[in-house]
């Protein structure tokens, strides 16, 4: 199931970033979010169990996707999909008529849902990560 986060989901998304990207937000920042509509955290559910979340932030028409992350067990299942084409669909409720977020140009997963998703490579990001990878600028655009 998709849905909108709530309070008593905010650790496992935190447990969620921390494993799958790095563990880029803490519990306030996401809680915050939550309690505000410009802000969308989205999450997916399976049973009892948080199996994925999207974030991110709407400024006028224009949105970015701040992070996407799907547990290891339920990656390349269709959750990624869900949760982004949810988050995309929220923003169009709110007016927004284009959307952008940064992958690390490796992410070769992720760019294919991306493209899959009819985003488009706006520009890159040298050295972008620490590691010294690059990071890739993809756009999407109500048609």
């Amino acid at each position: 199931m998709i849905r909108p986060a709530r309070h008593s989901d905010v650790s496992d998304i935190v447990k969620l970033l921390d494993s799958a990207v790095g563990g880029v937000q803490d519990s306030d920042q996401i809680a915050a979010w939550i309690d505000t509509p410009s802000t969308p955290v989205i999450v997916a559910v399976k049973g009892h169990d948080l199996t994925g979340a999207v974030m991110g932030r709407i400024i006028e028409d224009e949105a970015e996707i701040y992070d996407v992350a799907v547990t290891h067990d339920h990656r390349r299942c269709g959750h990624g999909q869900r949760l982004i084409s949810a988050f995309l669909g929220h923003c169009e409720q709110h007016g927004v008529t284009s959307v952008f977020l940064e992958v690390r140009k490796g992410n070769q997963p992720a760019l294919h849902l991306y493209d899959k998703l009819g985003f488009s490579l706006q520009g890159e990001r040298p050295a972008y990560y620490a590691n010294g990878e690059s990071a890739l600028v993809l756009g999407w655009s109500i048609s």
